[in-house]
C-alpha cells in the first residue's frame, strides 16, 4: 500500500442524543423531521419516537416507509 495514500475508516455518524431530551429539543426535532420529510407532527413525533429520537435513523426509517408505501402505519 501506497504510504501517500491515507486510509480512512468508514464511521457512520449519529444523531442521537446521551441524555434524556427536553420538550424544547423534541419540539425542534420534530419540526425539523416535519419539514424535511413533508409528514404532519403527529406522524413525525411517531416516527422519531419509534427510532429513539436519533434524527438520522428516523429519517432512514421514513425512507424505507417511503419506499415500501407504507407511511399510513406511523398514523395508528
Amino acid at each position: 500500500m501506497d504510504p501517500r495514500r491515507l486510509r480512512v475508516q468508514n464511521k457512520t455518524p449519529s444523531c442521537k442524543f446521551e441524555t434524556p431530551l427536553d420538550d424544547e429539543t423534541k419540539n425542534s426535532l420534530i419540526n425539523i423531521f416535519s419539514k424535511l420529510t413533508g409528514l404532519n407532527s403527529r406522524q413525525s413525533t411517531r416516527c422519531l419516537e419509534e427510532k429513539d429520537w436519533d434524527l438520522k435513523i428516523a429519517l432512514e426509517y421514513f425512507m424505507k416507509l417511503l419506499k415500501l408505501d407504507n407511511i399510513e402505519c406511523l398514523t395508528n
